[in-house]
């Protein structure tokens, strides 16, 4: 069991009325539009006092008061009989509300296919795109491997090359330490 604070149970409290509310609107609009409406008229505008009063005393609170949310609770359940006996009572003289849902319900179905037939066909298409731009990509992938080998072996004739100057650079540089040498050492022995 969730512990709630005072303000977040009030808000649950509050939340739960007014959903309550609306399904009393529903249902009595579902109760104009019938002609055996008069037994349950009085029920539910029996139960939408009770739920409107309710609303109101929840909206001048600052916390729920304890036995609140068992009160809401049975509301919500003595709807939830007055509609199941309503659909007792009319299926017999008006299955046409079960008709009209189930049109519905249909209609949204194959609204639902159209979509999922559409991301089918968006799925192919963008399938299409990507192997071309994978393709594009291996071919390009393949250049710059030709490229890159290619650089290879130019890269080893340049360490020769390299390598050979910096062999001849060497070799001056030893000569010319040796020379400046022999000349330090030799005026050094000249007096």
């Amino acid at each position: 069991m969730t512990v709630r604070t005072p303000h977040e149970a009030h808000d649950r409290l509050l939340a739960d009325l007014t959903l309550l509310d609306r399904r009393i609107g529903a249902f009595a609009a579902r109760l104009e539009s019938t002609e055996t409406a008069d037994e349950f008229t009085e029920r539910l505008t029996t139960i939408s006092g009770r739920v409107t009063n309710l609303l109101d005393r929840v909206d001048d609170w600052g916390d729920v008061e304890v036995g609140t949310p068992t009160e809401a609770r049975h509301l919500s359940e003595d709807l939830d009989v007055l509609e199941s006996d309503f659909k007792a009572s009319t299926e017999i003289y008006a299955p046409d509300y079960e008709v009209a849902m189930d049109q519905q319900v249909r209609a949204w179905k194959a609204r639902l296919d159209a979509l999922r037939l559409q991301g089918a066909l968006a799925s192919m298409e963008l399938k299409d795109e990507l192997a071309g731009l994978a393709d594009r990509l291996e071919h390009a992938r393949a250049g710059v491997l030709i490229e890159l080998q290619n650089a290879v072996g130019d890269s080893g004739d340049m360490v020769v090359d390299v390598r050979d100057d910096l062999e001849g650079v060497l070799v001056d540089v030893r000569r010319g330490l040796e020379n400046a040498y022999d000349a330090v050492f030799d005026r050094s022995e000249q007096p």
